[in-house]
């Protein structure tokens, strides 16, 4: 069997551990110079074009759908403002390794415009293309999503009593138990580390996927100024007294796949709190939205714009923990947000966007509830929630375990702990166990382990 991974930036060495001790031949495709690493065989290390140097061919109809959708979710592109002439380079370069590799199944994130385009390819060739994630909730799991989809692909399938399945939505509901990525912690020196050799890299020609250091700096700076402008407005709402209905949307962090590839048709932030509120604007509904602790490029303009010139709509200060506010609402509106399984858990009204994410964790189909659909009222929104429509806890829960996989995946300059024997342990019988249902007759490869 052949087994290729693509270079994932920090994750790329936790990767190569599971890598190292699977089945069949493994090949690697990378980007950034800065994650070859060592140890590793069959390695690919793509060329960095130059502009007016690489010959873009001819461009058919497939390819140019796969660019066009990669352009949609281009965080270079939308929020570092690079220009696309180097897309074409990519393609064709990804292409000529697709026919030298032949892989039968790729494992990867589509976070950045290249590493979409390898999922994209992979489908219009009919190879599977994995994308091991976190899958939130519980803790201490994962799934391989499928190419650019918010779709789990198998998963243990294991049963659990309702008693057992009964805890964890009490963990999950009481606040005891966070996602993983929530308490990822990266140490400043691993940070240092991690910058300078993107920085190397840089200098050397790596000018595609990450920022300029100069535009890094403004960017900053940028966002200081947002976080205050927000604050100040928050400041300003907090006096005002409620209104009879709340209606909460918490902003998600962008840059980031979760949103701009997975929600990529609600990742205008701006535009979206901006028909909320016009939506609601004669119901007497107020619209509340609550900033990611993390705000960066979310707080644009446009979206100072849009919440400083609606009546109805109250700023929520960065300090505001979701605690203090989600029971006062009526309800929480979301793309892919992890609000979205809490909201479930705990028995509460919750309108999901995204129809994948929807369909994964058992919530309401939105088919029906589009924001911008004539005679959607808030009431008639809440009727299509009600408890009837709702699947039980225990049952999101136990959809949640079934499509997923004990380990969890990170970065290690975040979570050192990603690299430990028993943590690889479970991600090899994870991958195992995918790998045996793609091929079931390879060599190798045991459901249970490396």
């Amino acid at each position: 069997m052949r087994i290729a991974f693509i270079e994932t930036r920090d994750k790329t060495e936790l990767f190569q551990a599971v890598a190292d001790r699977l089945p069949g031949e493994v090949f690697w495709l990378i980007q950034n110079a800065a994650f070859v690493g060592s140890g590793k065989r069959n390695v690919t290390v793509m060329k960095y074009p130059r502009r007016g140097v690489a010959d873009a061919g001819k461009v058919d109809d497939a390819q140019r759908a796969i660019l066009d959708r990669v352009r949609q979710s281009d965080r270079t592109g939308i929020y570092f403002g690079r220009d696309d002439w180097h897309y074409s380079a990519y393609y064709l370069s990804i292409s000529k390794w697709f026919d030298e590799v032949r892989p039968d199944v790729i494992f990867g994130e589509p976070g950045s415009f290249w590493t979409h385009m390898v999922a994209l390819i992979a489908a219009r060739r009919g190879v599977p293309f994995l994308n091991p994630l976190s899958s939130r909730y519980p803790t201490g799991r994962f799934a391989f999503f499928q190419s650019d989809r918010l779709t789990p692909f198998r998963g243990e399938g294991v049963r659990h009593s309702q008693q057992d399945l009964q805890r964890i939505v009490d963990d999950i509901v009481s606040g005891r138990e966070r996602p993983d990525y929530m308490s990822s912690r990266r140490s400043p020196a691993a940070a240092f580390r991690a910058r300078l050799a993107l920085l190397r890299e840089w200098v050397r020609g790596e000018r595609f996927t990450a920022q300029s250091p100069v535009l890094f700096v403004r960017s900053a700076l940028r966002l200081k100024a947002a976080r205050r402008k927000w604050d100040v407005l928050a400041a300003e709402g907090a006096g005002r007294p409620t209104v009879r209905k709340v209606v909460l949307y918490p902003l998600q962090l962008q840059p980031e796949m979760n949103l701009d590839v997975w929600g990529y048709e609600y990742r205008d932030q701006s535009k979206l709190v901006a028909n909320l509120a016009d939506r609601f604007a004669d119901e007497n509904v107020e619209v509340w939205v609550k900033p990611n602790p993390k705000s960066f490029y979310e707080l644009s303009d446009d979206l100072l714009q849009v919440v400083s010139s609606r009546p109805n709509v109250r700023v929520l200060s960065h300090s505001v923990k979701m605690s203090e506010v989600v029971d006062q609402v009526a309800l929480v509106v979301t793309v892919t947000g992890s609000v979205a399984i809490e909201r479930l858990l705990a028995e509460k009204p919750v309108l999901v966007l995204q129809e994948d994410y929807a369909r994964w964790i058992g919530a309401t189909p939105p088919t029906g509830l589009a924001l911008d659909a004539d005679g959607i009222t808030l009431d008639a929104v809440l009727s299509e929630l009600s408890e009837a429509q709702r699947p039980k806890p225990v049952e999101v829960i136990e959809r949640l375990i079934s499509t997923s996989y004990r380990g969890v995946i990170s970065e290690p300059t975040y979570m050192p702990g990603v690299l430990e024997p028993a943590n690889v342990d479970r991600l090899v019988a994870a991958f195992n166990n995918v790998l045996l249902s793609i091929a079931p007759d390879v060599d190798g490869v045991r459901p249970g382990g490396g």
